[in-house]
């Protein structure tokens, strides 16, 4: 837990600035059918520093790191992103907008420029898709503190100037901007409905990656739409894809699904893969939902017993008098359930922290 705070913190000083200056005043919005590079200038407080630490580290690490931080008499800075420095690259779709509202698509790429592929435009006009991405974003900058931060802001200032529907609202990247994307689809359910994985996932419910507050967990487990569209040559993302499945089966996720690329190696997809996923994230599932339903009650009511089981076992130890079996239990606890866990891990991992 030490590693983590030293870690955290040292990101945090690294990406973040005291306080954003006053953006540039923003572009003008592009005209429908064509893409443009252009600044923003609305801060998203989804994007907040706070706001970020809470949503993907896990209680007890967010916890200590924000007191660490207090014991300090310091506090996070409000934004890590200077908006008034930073250029995102849109392209609005042909046609009239919608009536229920354009969709939304934010990339995040393994690469600084991020101009949306020519091969997609059809795609994003027949489904209505605005696309957004920011530049300098790409796999040599850092994950929380740049890369989610600026994608928030892009979805942000998008919903400012668009009607948007809010049941379209998706994340995606490629490579190392998918590995990001997941995390923004975990940790922002509330806010990205779907995500399209594209060669690049990551297991969840472990010390490198949170399970997020309960109640944002529980709309990800419910509603969100996953696909995994990666390269079946892609050997190394084969495997993260197979890690990133077994997590959604043990965490009761149950709406992701692979689209496969035949006999393809690590590759950005085609229009027609990028189709298919919004296929499978939009399907009709009206169906399934009695049974969805009753799966998900049956699977949740297995971890609350696990969760219980584990809380009252670092009880258990620290009645003993066992402080360090205690603490060793709750952080395979926090580790593994993240806020599914929470509020309890949190005070007696406070409880073991006063004694």
């Amino acid at each position: 837990m030490k590693r983590l705070i030293q870690s955290s913190l040292f990101a945090i000083a690294l990406h973040a600035v005291a306080m954003p200056t006053p953006a540039r005043a923003a572009d003008s919005s592009p005209l429908v059918g064509t893409r443009a590079q252009i600044s923003f200038d609305r801060y998203s407080p989804l994007a907040a520093s706070n706001a970020i630490v809470r949503r993907t580290l896990s209680p007890i690490g967010a916890d200590r790191v924000l007191g660490f931080l207090h014991d300090k008499s310091q506090q996070l800075p409000d934004q890590s992103i200077d908006l008034s420095n930073e250029r995102f690259e849109i392209y609005i779709p042909n046609g009239d907008p919608p009536t229920e509202g354009y969709g939304l698509i934010v990339f995040i790429p393994p690469w600084d420029v991020p101009k949306v592929p020519v091969q997609w435009r059809d795609v994003l006009d027949r489904r209505h898709l605005i696309y957004v991405s920011a530049d300098h974003s790409s796999n040599d900058y850092n994950m929380l503190f740049r890369r989610l931060p600026l994608a928030l802001h892009a979805y942000e200032n998008v919903a400012a100037r668009y009607k948007l529907d809010p049941k379209r609202i998706y994340i995606s990247g490629f490579s190392g901007g998918s590995r990001t994307a997941m995390r923004a689809a975990l940790s922002y359910p509330d806010v990205f409905r779907g995500a399209i994985l594209n060669s690049g996932s990551d297991p969840f419910g472990n010390a490198g990656i949170a399970v997020p507050p309960a109640d944002l967990f529980r709309l990800f487990q419910q509603r969100s739409r996953v696909v995994l569209v990666s390269g079946t040559l892609d050997l190394d993302i084969d495997a993260r894809d197979a890690g990133m499945l077994d997590s959604a089966n043990r965490l009761c996720v149950e709406g992701v699904s692979t689209q496969p690329m035949h006999d393809v190696e690590h590759a950005l997809m085609r229009g027609p893969m990028l189709q298919h996923a919004i296929d499978e994230i939009e399907r009709d599932r009206s169906g399934e939902t009695v049974r969805r339903a009753d799966a998900l009650a049956r699977c949740r009511a297995g971890l609350a017993a696990e969760i219980a089981q584990g809380l009252q076992q670092v009880r258990a130890l620290i009645a003993q008098g066992d402080k360090t079996g205690a603490g060793r239990a709750l952080s395979r606890l926090d580790e593994r359930f993240g806020g599914l866990a929470a509020p309890d891990s949190a005070e007696l991992a406070r409880q073991l922290l006063a004694k």
